[in-house]
Parts: structure tokens; sequence; C-alpha cells
């Protein structure tokens, strides 16, 4: 399903795509600035968000996760933030800005929730290397895990408590080493083994 334009159950440059617990998709798309909604058909639903700054708007979304307690999370590139909406798309809240801080984002690409609904992030920009930021489900700042600039993957896990998780990230470019960053390994997180997001 799907062609390129601007209408209803459209694309133009589509980033990320995740199914909720009840089987809809939702669909983020950079260009468009908004989020799709479709049956498990493929058949177009809804959509929400507009370009700009406001509240439920977005710039750059570049990743989409759902949670399992329903609640869609989009992650801005431009923005630097998450945004939470409820599944009919209603803005709910927001959390992150620009910044290298706990809970602040430079380059963020990714977003995923685990089974207890913490929100997990990774920016690729960061000083030091790329981070993952694990939050709480109101966007509550838990943890940062900063992976190294170069070289090679790291020897042991990052560990916190729970699963091991494996991850490959692969930049194509990367201010720090000025080339490629293909980085591999695991790192550890609370609360069960499954992930949805990208």
């Amino acid at each position: 399903f799907g062609a390129n334009g601007t209408g209803d159950g459209k694309f133009q440059d589509p980033r990320s795509i995740e199914a909720s617990p009840s089987g809809d998709l939702f669909i983020v798309d950079d260009d468009r600035d908004d989020v799709q909604r479709f049956d498990a058909s493929g058949i177009f639903q809804a959509k929400f968000g507009a370009s700009g700054l406001g509240d439920g708007q977005l710039q750059s979304g570049e990743g989409l996760a759902v949670s399992p307690n329903g609640h869609i999370l989009v992650i801005d590139d431009n923005r630097d933030d998450v945004q939470i909406f409820d599944s009919s798309g209603n803005f709910l809240s927001k959390f992150g800005s620009n910044g290298e801080g706990n809970g602040q984002f430079q380059s963020p690409d990714a977003i995923a929730a685990a089974p207890n609904n913490n929100i997990i992030t990774v920016d690729d920009s960061s000083t030091g290397g790329p981070n993952f930021q694990i939050f709480d489900s109101n966007g509550g700042f838990i943890k940062k895990i900063v992976s190294p600039a170069a070289g090679p993957a790291p020897s042991t896990p990052f560990s916190l408590e729970g699963k091991t998780i494996d991850y490959t990230i692969n930049f194509s470019s990367n201010a720090q080493t000025g080339g490629n960053l293909p980085l591999t390994g695991s790192f550890v997180v609370g609360a069960g083994d499954e992930f949805s997001g990208a």
C-alpha cells in the first residue's frame, strides 16, 4: 500500500513503521511532518501532526514506537525531543531538548518501547560517541549509556539489569572519526527481552 505524494495514505520520506497492540500500523514521515495510521490491511485510517515547533507538530520525525500502553512515541531530529501521543493521535506530553546533558539530544535517530513502557532512545551525535538513553513512560530520565566514538566494539555488555540486547549501529558519516562508524555489541536492560521501534 502507499504511493509517492502528499495525500492521505501516500508518503514522501517514511522513516519508521510500527504496529500497535490493536494491530493498526503507524508510519512517521520526515517530509510530510506527520504520522499516518492504517489498519492491518493497509487501509488509511487517520493522520496527525503538522510542520512546526508547537505541541503535536513535527520537523523531522526520525523514529516511532508504540508502547504496550498504546502511546505513540515520536522522536524528532530537528526538535531534539520526544513527543507522546495517545492512540488517537492526541498530544499528551513531550520531553527532551538540544544539548549533551542527561535527557537531552543532539541528533536523535531511533526510539523503542520496553515491555514495562520505558522508553529507549539512540542519539548518534553525542560528544564521546553515540548514546542510548533510557526514560520512564513519562519521559523521566533513568540512564545514559555512551558508546565508544571509534575503535572496536565493546568487549563486555553495558550492564544495567535484566536481559542482554544485541545492537548494531552503522552511520554513513561521523564528525568525530571522519568516516564510517559501524558499532556492534550488546547492552543489558531491565524489564524484559522484547522491544519495538525503529
